[in-house]
């Protein structure tokens, strides 16, 4: 991060400047397709920037092919850069689902057991939940562990500090379980947490550097990757909220070390499209059965999102009459939120915010009701 008091995201001057060697091209997603529906859904992005309400990159894709990308908004306010489907976004809990991936690559190499209790890898894990624990329930925010995000001051004072992993994991590893684990589901950012610890004991690797192994790398994912303060990252969009005056402040600080493997990356919508690509075409896993897995909702929510599977909320959207089945997750931190849907019909909707907009998923909404015949 560039900003010494706020977080987040600065996106690369087009000219001039000292740069860093710039990474190779990822290879060209299928080109988008002449579709009179293209037109209604530029209007409806519009639209929303022009209410105020969004301001980032969208990309809508349909039977593997992209049909619809743009960008609205600026990615720098201070320099006036667009956005656009190049633009790096941080995508918050979005983060997740890759995550819960790198644990799946993990046990299907025989690394891991999903039904293996925390201490089994965390031996320092407090007893009895580091006994009563399993890696199932941290992915499915089934475990009962206190949500660390939701202690007091912890935008204040604890999320403005570098923290490792350990340190993060000991924030909540002496408080009780909030209910028996596996017997309800709450979100909890800890699980995840935790999860990236285990990666790292498993691994003997940082969590950043496993996932790039295991998942990105394999896939071509070379516009995502793990946020840190310090890394001068080109085409990062900087983050922002509303001021309450009509217009717009930086985001105040968060150190991306203190959401680690729960909510740290940084992606573009062009890449969200290609991991979409590559669930669906069976590039991720070794084994049809364990993307099943990933997809099976395990735990009913309580909320209109429907169950939780690993890393995912899967449940089924009504969209102009039609309904669909669709595996989504958002995300939200400091000066961004991300929204990422795809359908069981091979559509694929991914917005990425760089105000913090609430209205993202309204977005999505109504773009999936121009998607299906209907009005947005």
């Amino acid at each position: 991060m560039r900003r010494a008091s706020v977080p987040l995201l600065a996106l690369l001057l087009a000219a001039g400047g000292c740069r860093a060697a710039a990474a190779p091209a990822p290879a060209p997603l299928p080109a988008a397709v002449p579709d009179a529906r293209v037109a209604r859904i530029d209007s409806l992005v519009r639209a929303f920037h022009a209410a105020g309400r969004f301001s980032g990159a969208v990309l809508v894709g349909e039977g593997g092919r992209v049909l619809y990308e743009g960008g609205a908004g600026e990615a720098d306010r201070e320099w006036h850069l667009p956005n656009g489907p190049a633009v790096r976004y941080r995508i918050a809990s979005t983060t997740k689902q890759f995550t819960a991936a790198l644990v799946l690559r993990l046990w299907e190499e025989g690394r891991l057991e999903l039904d293996a209790p925390v201490a089994a890898y965390l031996p320092e894990y407090p007893r009895p939940q580091g006994d009563r624990v399993t890696l199932h329930h941290l992915l499915t925010h089934s475990s009962g562990i206190p949500n660390y995000v939701g202690l007091p001051g912890f935008y204040d004072t604890i999320g403005r500090r570098e923290h490792t992993p350990a340190q993060l994991v000991a924030l909540t590893s002496s408080l009780p379980l909030e209910f028996e684990p596996g017997t309800r589901w709450k979100y909890s950012n800890s699980g995840y947490v935790l999860l990236g610890l285990v990666v790292e004991r498993v691994t003997g690797k940082p969590y950043e550097e496993a996932l790039r192994e295991q998942v990105l790398a394999p896939l071509g994912l070379d516009d995502t990757g793990f946020d840190r303060a310090g890394t001068v990252l080109e085409r990062r969009a900087a983050g922002y909220l509303p001021d309450g005056r009509g217009g717009y402040a930086n985001a105040p600080f968060l150190d991306p070390s203190t959401v680690y493997s729960a909510g740290m990356l940084y992606s573009t919508v062009r890449d969200l499209f290609r991991w979409d690509r590559a669930l669906r075409e069976g590039r991720v896993f070794r084994r049809p059965a364990t993307a099943a897995r990933m997809f099976t909702g395990h735990v009913e929510t309580g909320v209109p999102l429907g169950r939780y599977g690993y890393g995912v909320f899967v449940g089924e959207g009504t969209f102009a009459g039609r309904r669909v089945g669709v595996v989504q997750h958002g995300g939200t931190i400091p000066g961004f939120t991300a929204g990422f849907r795809r359908m069981d019909d091979g559509r694929t909707l991914v917005a990425l915010d760089n105000t913090m907009s609430p209205a993202v998923a309204e977005l999505l909404d109504g773009i999936a009701g121009i998607l299906y015949g209907g009005a947005p």
